[in-house]
């Protein structure tokens, strides 16, 4: 059986959006020369430019938004292949990693389910995200088997470091 590509949970698919204004010069024999704008939406993935649509304006740009979002994957962008990526959200580097995922992660019973012995599903990380840490359930280093690569001098960079504070304790009484 062909190992299959399994996404993150954290990936939404587009992973950056540009509205620029897109300046050019009008030239007409009747009404005269003039600059004039519009506004281009980009909706990319992996620094890859997936969908592309011009505006009047950077407001109506900015107010179609949402709906871009919604019908573009619909349309079947997000069936193009990214497969030699880091599946790491926003990450745009080559994959040097690859992993089997041991078991799928359940949100509402709080537990893992393992996946049959005949299913094989994966995900591939660049050196910086290779290390998952021991937070999440799914997402964990204890759910990956590793299938290639190399872990030596992976991990996650000094300014990627984020860690965590203390915002103090809420007491509820009365209830």
């Amino acid at each position: 059986m062909k190992p299959f590509r399994l996404r993150h949970d954290d990936d939404e698919w587009f992973d950056g959006i540009q509205i620029e204004v897109i300046p050019r010069f009008k030239t007409s024999g009747l009404s005269g020369d003039e600059w004039r704008v519009s506004a281009r939406l980009r909706l990319l993935r992996k620094g890859a430019v997936l969908y592309e649509r011009c505006f009047g304006t950077v407001r109506a740009a900015v107010a179609f938004l949402p709906g871009e979002l919604i019908a573009v994957p619909e349309a079947g962008v997000d069936q193009l292949p990214f497969e030699d990526r880091c599946d790491q959200a926003g990450c745009k580097e080559l994959a040097t990693v690859t992993y089997r995922v041991k078991a799928r992660y359940c949100q509402p019973l709080g537990e893992r389910h393992p996946f049959a012995p005949d299913q094989d599903y994966r995900r591939r990380f660049c050196a910086r995200h290779a290390i998952r840490g021991d937070a999440a359930l799914e997402d964990a280093d204890d759910n990956y088997e590793l299938i290639e690569g190399d872990l030596s001098g992976a991990g996650a960079e000094p300014q990627d470091d984020s860690p965590a504070v203390f915002g103090g304790v809420i007491e509820v009484s009365g209830v």
